[in-house]
């Protein structure tokens, strides 16, 4: 089975939330056994709309947890993935939505043994639908770099990378599909799982997604040069990171090649 997993804070708009709460109601018990909303608000007026408006619904699946103190992003994802037993869970974040038609007709028993599942998704953009087939990956290190919406974990093997770090930023779910499709390898499905909704509140937005790049970026070289061991594959990374830190800074990211040239790293350029 799967476990709907939707971590909040509490601070998105209303709506949103909603109609995430409405849609994973609509799933299919076949395929979701559990909803776990972990509530990581500590705000009790939200706490208290949220109870109940989830208890309206009156579905058993649901159970919601506070956590015990405030939590950064990925020790809430942590915490969350500490909750479940399933084999298999999805990060539903509190502003997207599922694709219940391709959804509900997972044949769980047939997923692959492997780190995690991707699947296409939709850019749900005020109201506009955008189909992404395969987002941007890395040369032979990833095939793609899905969206949560879009990619089905397994909780076993995420747990044995030591989940979600808190110091690759926002980078956090680059670094964790990297380790799991270098250790475990991973699987795609070109169907439309769900989407993805764009908006300026979330940590994808063009500065949020630099800074929290930036961020965390020499935590997670070091760490993916644990699993990456080719010097091509290597560069291909680092290229990756810079250009996705910083996607309009062409001196910067010739200035990125000379110094690893300089300082000796020639191999990684051929």
């Amino acid at each position: 089975m799967i476990s709907l997993i939707i971590p909040t804070i509490g601070t998105g708009p209303k709506n949103y939330f909603e109609s995430t709460i409405k849609n994973a109601t609509q799933t299919s018990s076949q395929v979701v056994n559990e909803i776990l909303v972990i509530d990581n608000s500590h705000n009790d007026d939200f706490s208290i709309y949220a109870q109940n408006f989830i208890n309206s619904f009156n579905d058993q699946r649901f159970n919601i947890v506070k956590t015990p103190e405030m939590l950064s992003m990925a020790n809430n994802w942590n915490y969350a993935l500490q909750q479940t037993s399933n084999p298999w869970h999805l990060y539903l974040h509190d502003d997207d939505l599922l694709n219940l038609d391709i959804f509900n007709n997972i044949q769980v028993s047939s997923l692959k043994d492997v780190g995690f599942i991707s699947f296409d998704f939709d850019i749900l953009n005020e109201g506009s639908l955008k189909r992404v087939h395969r987002s941007s990956g890395i040369n032979g290190i990833l095939q793609n770099t899905p969206k949560f919406v879009s990619t089905i974990f397994s909780t076993k093997y995420l747990n044995e990378i030591g989940g979600w770090k808190d110091e690759a930023g926002h980078a956090l779910d680059l670094l964790a599909f990297v380790k799991l499709e270098k250790l475990y390898s991973s699987d795609h499905i070109s169907q439309s799982l769900g989407q993805y909704r764009l908006h300026d509140e979330n940590a994808s937005s063009k500065k949020k997604r630099a800074k929290g790049y930036g961020n965390g970026l020499p935590y997670v070289i070091s760490e993916c040069f644990k699993v990456i061991e080719e010097p091509k594959e290597r560069k291909e990374l680092l290229f990756h990171l810079t250009s996705f830190t910083y996607p309009n800074d062409t001196f910067l990211k010739r200035s990125f090649n000379f110094i690893f040239r300089l300082f000796g790293f020639n191999a990684w350029f051929k």
